[in-house]
C-alpha cells in the first residue's frame, strides 16, 4: 500500500478529442478489409481505382456530394442541402407526424444523432 503522504503528481488535463482523420494507409486497409474473399483478386485493378476514389472523397471531406436546393420552408431556400440529409429530415418529419397522431398507440420519439466533437462540429467541445 503506498504511503498516504506521497508527493502529489501534477496532472495536465486533456482538452478536446484526438483528430478523427485516418492516415491514407490506415483508411485503405480498413476499406479493403471488406474485399477479403479471394474471388475479389480477379478485379483487383478495379478495386484499386475504387479505393483511390474513396480515399479522395474521405480526404477532401466530401460527405454530401449530391445536393439539391433546400427549397421552401428553409431559412435559405437556395442553400445546397445533401439529398441524404433531406431524406433523413423527411423520415424524422414522418415519424413526428405518426408520434403526434392521437389515433395511434402512445409511443416515444427518440432521435439519436452521431457523436460530435470539435472536429465535426466546430465550436463544440465534448
Amino acid at each position: 500500500m503506498p504511503p498516504l503522504s506521497s508527493p502529489a503528481k501534477t496532472i495536465t488535463p486533456r482538452k478536446g478529442m484526438p483528430g478523427p482523420q485516418l492516415a491514407e494507409e490506415e483508411f485503405k486497409q480498413r476499406y479493403t478489409n471488406q474485399f477479403f474473399d479471394p474471388a475479389f483478386r480477379a478485379v483487383q485493378a478495379e478495386l484499386d481505382k475504387i479505393v483511390y476514389v474513396a480515399w479522395d472523397a474521405y480526404d477532401k471531406s466530401r460527405k454530401g456530394p449530391v445536393t439539391q436546393k433546400a427549397g421552401p420552408g428553409y431559412s435559405n431556400a437556395a442553400y445546397d442541402l445533401s439529398i441524404d440529409w433531406i431524406a433523413a429530415h423527411k423520415a424524422v418529419t414522418a415519424a413526428q407526424r405518426c408520434h403526434d397522431d392521437k389515433m395511434q398507440p402512445s409511443r416515444i420519439l427518440l432521435i439519436n444523432g452521431s457523436s460530435r466533437s470539435e472536429h465535426t462540429c466546430p465550436g463544440e467541445m465534448p
